[in-house]
């Protein structure tokens, strides 16, 4: 009994914070450019957006062009801040 609980506990924080880290808020005036394993997905414009879970990365700087090369300034989960390298 106390182990079906324990299951089920885990099981449903497992779900819960895997749905609070696929959902972004974009704020407005701001773009969030996605990347799959490094290479560009799609531009999130502002709004709330719900991410499948993938090996997704959120880059938080819409000044930087394409090929700019970067250095990661922060890490907030599965969002990185990038500055000009």
């Amino acid at each position: 009994m106390v182990l079906t609980i324990l299951v089920v506990a885990a099981v449903a924080f497992f779900i819960i914070i895997t749905f609070f880290k696929g959902v972004r808020a974009v704020p407005q005036g701001f773009e969030y450019t996605v990347e799959h394993f490094g290479k560009y997905a799609h531009t999130m414009s502002p709004g709330l957006h719900f991410l499948i879970a993938d090996a997704f990365w959120v880059v938080e700087d819409p000044d930087l062009p394409a090929a700019t090369p970067v250095r990661i300034v922060a890490v907030d989960g599965m969002t990185l801040k990038a500055q000009e390298a």
